[in-house]
Protein backbone atom coordinates (compact mmCIF):
# COMPACT_ATOMS: atom_id res chain seq x y z
CA UNK A 1 0.00 0.00 0.00
CA UNK A 2 1.67 3.31 -1.18
CA UNK A 3 1.35 6.24 0.73
CA UNK A 4 -1.52 8.11 -1.26
CA UNK A 5 -3.47 5.04 -0.75
CA UNK A 6 -2.40 4.70 3.37
CA UNK A 7 -3.95 8.64 3.32
CA UNK A 8 -7.19 7.36 1.70
CA UNK A 9 -7.79 4.40 3.87
CA UNK A 10 -6.97 6.34 7.16
CA UNK A 11 -9.33 9.31 6.30
CA UNK A 12 -12.24 6.91 5.09
CA UNK A 13 -11.52 4.99 8.61
CA UNK A 14 -11.96 8.08 10.68
CA UNK A 15 -14.78 8.56 8.97
CA UNK A 16 -16.85 5.86 9.89
CA UNK A 17 -17.97 6.42 13.46
CA UNK A 18 -19.06 3.05 14.45
CA UNK A 19 -16.27 0.83 13.03
CA UNK A 20 -14.80 -1.36 15.65
CA UNK A 21 -11.98 -3.80 15.63
CA UNK A 22 -15.20 -7.18 15.25
CA UNK A 23 -15.73 -5.01 12.07
CA UNK A 24 -11.98 -5.98 10.64
CA UNK A 25 -12.38 -9.11 12.35
CA UNK A 26 -15.31 -10.45 10.30
CA UNK A 27 -14.30 -8.16 7.01
CA UNK A 28 -11.06 -10.70 7.66
CA UNK A 29 -13.32 -13.89 8.45
CA UNK A 30 -15.67 -13.37 5.07
CA UNK A 31 -12.23 -12.88 3.10
CA UNK A 32 -11.57 -16.26 3.78
CA UNK A 33 -14.04 -17.66 1.21
CA UNK A 34 -14.29 -14.53 -1.12
CA UNK A 35 -10.60 -12.76 -1.04
CA UNK A 36 -9.98 -9.38 -1.12
CA UNK A 37 -8.37 -8.12 -4.12
CA UNK A 38 -7.65 -4.38 -3.78
CA UNK A 39 -7.56 -1.66 -0.71
CA UNK A 40 -11.00 -0.44 -2.64
CA UNK A 41 -12.71 -3.84 -1.31
CA UNK A 42 -11.63 -3.80 1.56
CA UNK A 43 -13.07 -0.66 2.47
CA UNK A 44 -16.20 -0.92 1.10
CA UNK A 45 -16.45 -4.44 3.06
CA UNK A 46 -15.90 -2.08 6.16
CA UNK A 47 -18.10 0.53 5.03
CA UNK A 48 -20.98 -2.28 4.55
CA UNK A 49 -20.21 -3.66 8.34
CA UNK A 50 -20.88 -0.10 9.66
CA UNK A 51 -23.88 0.11 7.73
CA UNK A 52 -25.02 -2.67 9.17
CA UNK A 53 -24.78 -1.37 12.58
CA UNK A 54 -25.75 2.40 11.51
CA UNK A 55 -29.18 1.14 10.81
CA UNK A 56 -29.71 -0.55 14.69
CA UNK A 57 -27.76 1.79 16.69
CA UNK A 58 -29.75 3.12 19.22
CA UNK A 59 -28.33 5.14 22.54
CA UNK A 60 -28.70 2.94 25.74
CA UNK A 61 -30.15 4.57 28.89
CA UNK A 62 -29.38 4.14 32.40
CA UNK A 63 -31.61 4.78 35.22
CA UNK A 64 -30.00 5.12 38.63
Amino acid sequence: MGRTALAEFESVVAGLCVLTLGDFAAVLRRSRLSPIVDEASFIKALRAECDLKENTMQSMDFVV
